[in-house]
């Protein structure tokens, strides 16, 4: 079977790996480092027990005109972003072509065939001018829900062992890179603000229940004193 995956991001790569893995034929659609990274080595899966599994037999394509007509398109990009590849992606459609759509949010095609009061509306605020829908026939549609937990890796990266320093490592990273402030000192508080800052963190209940574990005054302290400074 021949099937393309829009969107080589996490959920795409993982679920494009494991059907190249059972023997399909698995074009992605990418871009950039990850266009070149697949056509090299392949897909890398690194399962949660720390075993790999490598799909070397799939193939990354830019232009989806040269993947060609496909028996089923997974569509696993982002909801904002399926209308700018709607120009291409009729390329991909044979009469018999299946859609896969794994889209965060509330589909376009959502009432379709839903019997009451609202059978075949549009999503307005999805699709306000319909633009998707005329594009996507209904028929082709199969509607998922996506239960996998996956993180997409930079081409190239190992998974490091230790996810408890990963974590702050990638956050870090990301709030330097938008100009977030070093730490709450950075924005004016200091140490004899703690109490407060501790006073006003008890008083949110609904949220603290939340937690994994019981959390004292002194936990919250220790986070405060903690943050003035993150870097």
């Amino acid at each position: 079977m021949k099937i393309a995956v829009v969107g080589a991001g996490a959920i795409g790569g993982y679920l494009g790996a494991r059907l190249s893995l059972a023997g399909e034929d698995v074009t992605f659609i990418a871009r950039n480092r990850n266009l070149a990274a697949i056509n090299a080595h392949g897909f890398r899966l690194i399962l949660e027990d720390g075993s790999q599994q490598d799909a070397r037999a799939v193939r990354a394509v830019q232009d989806m005109a040269d993947a060609g007509p496909q028996d089923v398109v997974l569509l696993t990009l982002k909801a904002h972003q399926l209308r700018d590849v709607l120009p291409q992606l009729r390329t991909l459609f044979r009469p018999d072509t299946v859609v896969v759509t794994m889209i965060n949010g509330v589909p376009w095609w959502y009432f379709h065939k839903l019997a009451g009061p609202f059978e075949g509306r549009a999503v307005a605020s999805v699709d306000p001018d319909g633009l998707i829908a005329a594009s996507i026939e209904p028929e082709r549609i199969i509607g998922s829900v996506v239960y996998p937990a996956a993180e997409l890796l930079e081409p190239g990266a190992e998974r490091p062992s230790d996810l408890s320093t990963f974590l702050p490592t990638v956050l870090t990273r990301l709030m330097r890179d938008i100009d977030i402030p070093n730490g709450i000192a950075a924005v004016g508080f200091d140490d004899g603000d703690v109490g407060d800052l501790v006073d006003g963190t008890m008083k949110q209940q609904r949220l603290l229940a939340t937690c994994p574990k019981d959390v004292t005054e002194d936990d919250i302290a220790g986070i405060f004193r903690r943050s003035m400074e993150l870097w």
